[in-house]
């Protein structure tokens, strides 16, 4: 996968289990699954979304969850096991 870049906001790899998403000054991790066909990015289930993320991501799931849909190159799957 190669990083993707605009200018609302990132989606860069990093290592093999890791996918960091970029909006100005701020950035996250998420996991991803690594050595798997499709390859797989985790991301917060829609009822613990607002629980676990950072102020600046609450509200948003569709539209982060889309955008690393579309650009990260992996199968975007919500779990309530998160980090």
């Amino acid at each position: 996968m190669n990083d993707y870049e605009d200018e609302a906001f990132g989606i860069y790899p990093q290592w093999k289990e890791e996918v960091f998403y970029r909006e100005g000054d701020q950035r996250l991790c998420f996991p991803a699954g690594w050595g798997v066909n499709p390859p797989t990015l985790y991301v917060p289930s829609a009822r613990i979304w607002d629980d676990v993320m950072p102020n600046w991501l609450r509200g948003r799931r569709a539209e982060v969850v889309a955008r690393l849909a579309k650009h990260s190159g992996h199968v975007v799957e919500a779990t309530d096991d998160w980090p």
